[in-house]
């Protein structure tokens, strides 16, 4: 019992980088293929300019028309 549980740690901390690093090399191939070229704040900001609403959920009301 007492060697089963170094086992399952290694095996569960392997697969949580293996996921780390394939969703890193996943966000890499979209920023390099988006044609937009945005940074993650570019991109919240462009998305409000398509559609103005009356409050967004961490700004105050209005502040997407001003």
């Amino acid at each position: 019992m007492a060697n089963s549980a170094p086992q399952a740690t290694d095996k569960y901390t392997f697969f949580f980088i293996f996921a780390i690093l394939l969703l890193l090399v996943f966000r890499a191939a979209a920023v390099i293929v988006t044609p937009l070229g945005l940074g993650p704040d570019e991109a919240q900001y462009w998305r409000w300019g398509q559609s103005f609403e009356w409050g967004y959920f961490s700004k105050p009301p209005v502040i997407g028309w001003i």
